[in-house]
C-alpha cells in the first residue's frame, strides 16, 4: 500500500567471519512499482589496497510490464560506523573506492 515503510538491512561479512554491524535503509513505498535492484562487485577478498568497484542496476517489477529504465536516480554514501560525515560519495550508479580509502578493521 502507498505510504508503507519497508527496512532493508544488509552487514557485509569478512573472509575471516567478521561481519560489520547492520546498516538499514528505510524505503517508503509510493503508487509506482517497487524495482528490481541488483549490486554487483568483484568477489572477495575485499582489501584496503585493492580497487573496488560496485555497480547497481535496476530493473521494473514483473508487476510493472509497461515500466522502462531509466526510472531511478542512483546515489552511494560510505560512512565510518563511527562517523555520520561521508567518506566517499558517488551520484551514479557506479561506485569507485580507490586502494587506501578504507582502512581495514
Amino acid at each position: 500500500r502507498e505510504g508503507e515503510t519497508v527496512d532493508i538491512m544488509v552487514t557485509a561479512t569478512s573472509i575471516f567471519g567478521a561481519v560489520s554491524r547492520p546498516i538499514i535503509h528505510s524505503i517508503s513505498r509510493r503508487a509506482d512499482p517497487v524495482p528490481l535492484v541488483q549490486i554487483d562487485a568483484r568477489p572477495p577478498p575485499y582489501l584496503p589496497s585493492y580497487l573496488l568497484i560496485f555497480t547497481a542496476s535496476a530493473f521494473p517489477s514483473r508487476c510493472a510490464p509497461g515500466l522502462t529504465a531509466p526510472f531511478l536516480n542512483f546515489s552511494w554514501t560510505v560512512t565510518h560506523p563511527a562517523s555520520p560525515d561521508p567518506i566517499l560519495t558517488s551520484p551514479s550508479s557506479v561506485l569507485r573506492i580507490q586502494p587506501g580509502v578504507l582502512q581495514a578493521g
